[in-house]
Formats: structure tokens, C-alpha cells, sequence
């Protein structure tokens, strides 16, 4: 049984002398802990009502109680997890007061908790004046409430991470940023002042999701963070100009994709293969084919990084080759285009060097059987070429995925078709085209 009860529970929040205590109904009583967090999770609230169903505290006569609510009696094993956390909250703001409760969750947006909302109470008059000069600021105050009794002005805050290594331009780009980016950086650790720094030399706005908590890093771009902490302190060097150069290019490239699946493989799939190779263009010379100049493009750091994965680190035919099963093989497509199917590791180096994309990268989804890649080539004039990716979207069914041309450029629509009486043959029902030696193939017992 669930109860739904009223906007006000009968709930509060009492502080004694042995610690905190959440009472309901003026009948059960549990201790909280003060690592308690003022946004409640799900398994505190379980705990919460595990307690109160446990609770063996008895009210003094002098004391009022309410024991029913709409007709039923609210008995703690009757409550939800939402109606614990709603009361929870209530009991909280009620106690601290408005201001001071949201105030706390400004500062310390995750990890507020009973003890830093009563520091926030002790100084709320400093804080609100703080937070009327620049709200967007407020999550940068919780990295020392002891600097709270003597903050006149922002310029303390500001000179500590000076010191902690910030720049005078990373803190400028910091006042124009919206709190919720702000709030996602632990702003204790190092590397993530360092890339603040690299964010602020970018001088672009990002939204929050790009910011991984954990490393503060663009997504993708963690294998990065040695070379930014290295260079966080001179990044107009020219490492960090290559660097910098790089990341907007890569921006620029995912600000222009649409879609979330899309912009997720390029994130998991292309971002890491660029970060290697940059790491290693830092680490050693910047001249000649590793310079970024004028004129690049994101399609061109493609091309570089799978040379330089595929010809500078001897990725060739020496290599032990790996195999996975064929669906189609070779052939053609109502002659006007021949058709062959990736279906080894070599074969797919052989197609990145050849169409300078990153093909190579899908080799653990081929192998799953989760996708089938095949190199299209037109019949006559003029010669286009084109890779195409088929997923699998159910046991007997495939669908297109990609279909790219060399350096990820677009193709004609005559691509298009053929890919599409590619498909339609994969698929159940399909009509048969013609292979090598001139007779027909239909899908039969494909399974």
C-alpha cells in the first residue's frame, strides 16, 4: 500500500545535542547521519525508512500528535521512496530557511550536506552579496568556506586559483561561463585547472555535457590530460598551438553534427584515434606533414592520424591477418557498380589507405558480426568510389549506416542506389544480382 498524501507532510527536522534527527508524525523518530546530502538518493531514503520502521523512540505526553492523515494512519512502511525524499526535503528547507537551503545547493551542487548548509547559514549575508555580484560563480566559493568571514569581494577566489595555477585568461572566459558548466569541475584538482586553462584558450563556449566529471576533459580526449597539464603553463608555445588548433577543428566538427547517435561515434570512435595521434605529434617533431596550417580541416586530421597509425607504426601486410565470416563476397550490382566485402583486418587497412578514413576502428563490431563493410567502385565514367557500412537491425533484417566517400566526403546518388540493391539483396525476399562468373545469387538461408 502507497499512500499519496498532501503537499505538507507532517515531518521535521530536529537538532539536539547527540546529532540530527528526522521525526514523522510526532510518533517515529531516526538519527541521521551528517554526511547526509540534502539532495537524497535512493538508497539513503531506503535507509531513512528502514529506520523509521525500526524506530523505538517514544514521545513525552507534553508532546501533540497527529496520527492520522486523510482517514489512514501514515506508518512508515506505508511510505515511498518519492514521499520519503519529498519529506525530506521539506523537513530541510523548513529547517535552514529558504535562502540559506538554496544557496547551499548552488555552492555545492552534488554533495551539500547538513554541516556545509549550516556554514552557509553562518555566512549568508557575505554569500548573498557574492552571489548578487556573479551567480554564475557560486560553485567556486565551495573550495574553502574558510575564506567565507573575509570575502569582500570576488578577488580572493580569484587569487587563490591564481595560485593553484589558473590563468588570467581562464578566469576571465570563467565569468562569462553559465554556472552549470562551472559546477561540473572539481575545482581541487590540478589537472582539472589545467584544462580549464586549454577550454579558455579555445575561447568558445561549451555546454556541460562536453565535461567529463571525472577529468574535466572533452569527451574522447582523455588520453590528452598529460600533455595539457604539461603545457597548461605555456600553451602559445608551439605544441600547445598545435594542440589548440586541433581541439577547434574537432569542435567545429561536432558542433556540425546532427543527431545524438552520430554525434557519439564520432565521439567514441574518431576523437580517440585523433587524440593518439596528437599526443604523439606533441611528444616529437611539429615539422613538415605534422604541422597544422591553414587549410585543414577535420577530415584532413583523419587522413593524418590513419597514416600515421597505418604506415608510421608499420600497421601492414606483415601483420598476422584476422578473418571473420562473409555474407556477400565480390560482385556486382546490375553492372553499374562492382562491389567487395571488408571482410579481413588487412582489407580494411588496405581501404583506409586507400579512401583515408578510419575504417580500421570498426574491426571488434565486424568481428561481433554487429556490422558488414563493403568498398563500392562505379562502372565507368566518372570512376567514384565509396565505403558502406551495413548494421544488422534484427536477425534477418540489415539497414545502411554510413555510405562515405574517400576523406568521409559525400557521394552521388547513383552510390546511394547501388547501395541500396546492396541492401535490398542482404534482406530477406531480396532480387538477385549478378556475380563474378556472370550467374544469379539470391539470398537463400541467409539466417
Amino acid at each position: 500500500m502507497q499512500l499519496e498524501m498532501s503537499r505538507n507532510l507532517p515531518v521535521r527536522l530536529v537538532s539536539a545535542g547527540s546529532g540530527f534527527f528526522l521525526e514523522w508524525n510526532a510518533t517515529w523518530r531516526v538519527r541521521i547521519p551528517e554526511t547526509m546530502t540534502l539532495h537524497m538518493s535512493d538508497e539513503q531514503a531506503w535507509m531513512l525508512r528502514r529506520g523509521l520502521q525500526e524506530s523505538v523512540w517514544v514521545p513525552p505526553p507534553s508532546m501533540r500528535k497527529v496520527l492520522k492523515i486523510n482517514s489512514v494512519l501514515a506508518a512508515p512502511e506505508y511510505l515511498s521512496l518519492r514521499i520519503i525524499k519529498r519529506a525530506w526535503l521539506q523537513a530541510v528547507r523548513r529547517w535552514l530557511g529558504r535562502d540559506v537551503f538554496r544557496l547551499s545547493l548552488k555552492i555545492r551542487p552534488n554533495n551539500a550536506d547538513l554541516p556545509f548548509a549550516l556554514r552557509v547559514r553562518a555566512h549568508i549575508k557575505t554569500l548573498k552579496a557574492r552571489e548578487a555580484e556573479h551567480a554564475d560563480l557560486m560553485p567556486l566559493l565551495g573550495t574553502d568556506p574558510g575564506m567565507w568571514s573575509g570575502l569582500n569581494n570576488w578577488k580572493g577566489i580569484k587569487h587563490r586559483f591564481v595560485v593553484m595555477g589558473l590563468t588570467q585568461l581562464a578566469w576571465r572566459w570563467l565569468t562569462v561561463q553559465p554556472s552549470g558548466y562551472v559546477a561540473r569541475i572539481d575545482w581541487c584538482q590540478l589537472s582539472h585547472i589545467a584544462w580549464v586553462n586549454c577550454h579558455a584558450a579555445l575561447d568558445r563556449p561549451f555546454p556541460a555535457r562536453w565535461v567529463d566529471r571525472q577529468t574535466a576533459a572533452f569527451r574522447g580526449f582523455g588520453a590528452l590530460g598529460l600533455s595539457v597539464r604539461r603545457l597548461a603553463d605555456d600553451l602559445r608555445s608551439d605544441p600547445g598551438v598545435q594542440m589548440l588548433k586541433c581541439l577547434r577543428l574537432v569542435l567545429k566538427r561536432l558542433l556540425g553534427t546532427e543527431g545524438i547517435r552520430n554525434q557519439e561515434e564520432v565521439i567514441s570512435e574518431e576523437f580517440p584515434l585523433i587524440a593518439d595521434w596528437l599526443s604523439s605529434t606533441l611528444q616529437g617533431s611539429l615539422s613538415g606533414a605534422h604541422r597544422i596550417r591553414r587549410g585543414w580541416t577535420y577530415d584532413t586530421l583523419l587522413a593524418r592520424q590513419a597514416h600515421w597509425h597505418l604506415v608510421e607504426l608499420s600497421m601492414n601486410q606483415s601483420h598476422t591477418d584476422v578473418f571473420w565470416p562473409e555474407l556477400l563476397g565480390r560482385g556486382q550490382i546490375e553492372g553499374q557498380c562492382d562491389f567487395m566485402e571488408l571482410s579481413s583486418l588487412n582489407a580494411l587497412l588496405r581501404e583506409a589507405r586507400t579512401m583515408h578514413h578510419c575504417v580500421p576502428s570498426y574491426i571488434d563490431r565486424c568481428m561481433a558480426g554487429e556490422i558488414c563493410l563493403f568498398h563500392l567502385q562505379s562502372k565507368g565514367a566518372p570512376l567514384e568510389r565509396a565505403t558502406l557500412e551495413i548494421s544488422r537491425a534484427g536477425v534477418n533484417q540489415w539497414a545502411i549506416t554510413q555510405l562515405k566517400g574517400p576523406c568521409n566526403t559525400p557521394v552521388s546518388n547513383r552510390m546511394h542506389q547501388a547501395a541500396r540493391e546492396l541492401l535490398a539483396c542482404l534482406n530477406p525476399r531480396a532480387k538477385p544480382f549478378m556475380l563474378r562468373d556472370g550467374s544469379d545469387w539470391t539470398p537463400q538461408g541467409l539466417r
